[in-house]
């Protein structure tokens, strides 16, 4: 009884750091997209890093909340914004404008 309760607290605590990875396919170098459960999201490929922050804003005239994806680059104060959308558990879509955007695919890795 004891190994059981050990080996489920050491799987449980183990389950706390869980994060989730995506390949985003950018022009250019491609970005890994990494979310951790306690809400700490990066976006970075060998040049750049980003810390980003998940936000809200309303579609201009309704009510429809559109989920944002906010990005800042500690080195040089450059700051990206992306509308994120959840396909599937397995992809995600980065977007940079609501109309004529090229969407950015993120796959799960």
């Amino acid at each position: 009884m004891k190994l059981f309760l050990g080996t489920f607290l050491i799987l449980g605590s183990l389950s706390a750091w869980a994060s989730e990875s995506y390949e985003c396919e950018f022009r250019g170098p491609n970005y890994l997209l990494t979310i951790e459960n306690s809400k700490e999201i990066t976006l970075k490929n060998n040049f750049k890093s980003y810390h980003c922050e998940k936000g809200f804003t309303h579609l201009p005239g309704t009510e429809v909340e559109l989920t944002l994806l906010n990005c800042a680059n500690n080195s040089n104060s450059e700051k990206i914004s992306f509308y994120f959308a959840a396909l599937s558990d397995d992809e995600i879509i980065l977007s940079k404008n609501l109309v004529l955007s090229r969407d950015i695919s993120c796959k799960k890795i």
